[in-house]
């Protein structure tokens, strides 16, 4: 039987990792278990929402939920956790505490990222909006910001594969900035959206049924249900 087709998929994850990383690999997993095949392309994660969302493409695998964002997006059942760390520079004394902490610093997100409602209202904070975590990174070395959020997995990851020197100069504080579920998000106005969404649930329940979903979490060291 031929498998169907979803659209290329453009989201800002490496996927040059070995089967493309922990999201990548849950989503293909759950995807081709129901007779899918997926292409993926990397975009900057401000043009991969706008796409979706648009309609040029399926779906993001890897999506916070936004209630902003509801009004546009469909969501799925949430399949892992991801823990978003305060990241200073190396030898920096800052403790992060609370929200209220970052009042006064310079702090670098990636543009189009949803952080909280509180962050984004917080009108003391300056939010130095940056294409991806890289860029945020050299940025925070290079003292032209104060601090970056970010997801710690995801950014440890990335930086082993493609600026590992960089990891010397940066430190993760103890307290989590947040911890948010991922989903799997399709525009609203994709003639596909609910199907697509219905197929990603049922496929979920299926791949932890039997197994698979705790086989792809033990490759990566973590426990079933979460991203620490």
């Amino acid at each position: 039987k031929e498998a169907k087709s979803i659209n290329r998929l453009k989201i800002y994850i490496d996927f040059k990792k070995p089967r493309g990383g922990l999201c990548i690999e849950i989503v293909q997993e759950v995807y081709t278990s129901q007779g899918y095949e997926l292409h993926v392309e990397n975009a900057p994660w401000a043009r991969a929402l706008m796409l979706v969302k648009e309609g040029h493409y399926d779906i993001l695998p890897n999506a916070w939920l936004s209630q902003e964002r509801t009004q546009f997006l469909a969501y799925s059942t949430p399949y892992a956790k991801v823990r978003v760390k305060v990241v200073k520079k190396k030898g920096d004394v800052f403790e992060y505490t609370g929200i209220q902490c970052l009042s006064k610093k310079r702090v670098g997100i990636v543009r189009g990222a949803d952080y909280g409602t509180e962050f984004t209202n917080a009108i003391d904070i300056s939010k130095e909006e940056g294409t991806n975590m890289i860029q945020n990174t050299k940025k925070l070395i290079a003292g032209r910001i104060d601090l970056i959020l970010e997801d710690q997995i995801g950014l440890v990851t990335t930086l082993l594969e493609k600026a590992p020197t960089l990891l010397r100069d940066i430190e993760f504080e103890t307290t989590p900035f947040s911890n948010n579920e991922l989903y799997v998000a399709c525009g609203l106005g994709n003639p596909r959206c609910q199907k697509l969404i219905e197929t990603f649930n049922r496929g979920l329940e299926q791949i932890k049924a039997n197994g698979t979903y705790r086989a792809i979490l033990s490759r990566y060291g973590l426990k079933e249900g979460s991203i620490q």
